[in-house]
């Protein structure tokens, strides 16, 4: 089962290449290109998320995963509405990352 700091230390590596790309992103495309990139990164830790929460028995575990989960995609959401004031191209993930994270916030309740 992955602990609670992995999926930290792995979001903490997603938003710092992604704040890295987004820095050196010229044009929309680049940039478009690079909030798919993020979204994608952090939907792959939403799914190790779910099969580390399948994996236990311990309800305040699972809870303990969709909480930093939760933690997780609230800091991605920060970025991406900065991201969404400047670019309106952003918004279509922007959307996305809103409903993975009512997602997470929903299992997070169930379990707590």
């Amino acid at each position: 089962m992955i602990t609670t700091q992995e999926l930290f230390s792995y979001e903490q590596a997603a938003l710092a290449s992604f704040s890295a790309a987004v820095e050196h992103a010229r044009a929309d495309g680049e940039l478009s290109h690079e909030v798919a990139r993020l979204e994608g990164r952090l939907e792959q830790l939403h799914s190790v998320a779910v099969v580390s929460a399948r994996q236990t028995d311990d309800v305040a575990q699972v809870a303990a995963i969709w909480q930093t989960m939760t933690e997780i995609w609230e800091h991605a959401l920060a970025r991406l509405r900065e991201l969404a004031k400047a670019q309106p191209a952003t918004t279509v993930s922007y959307d996305k990352v809103l409903d993975l994270l009512s997602d997470c916030r929903a299992r997070h309740a169930f379990h707590a």
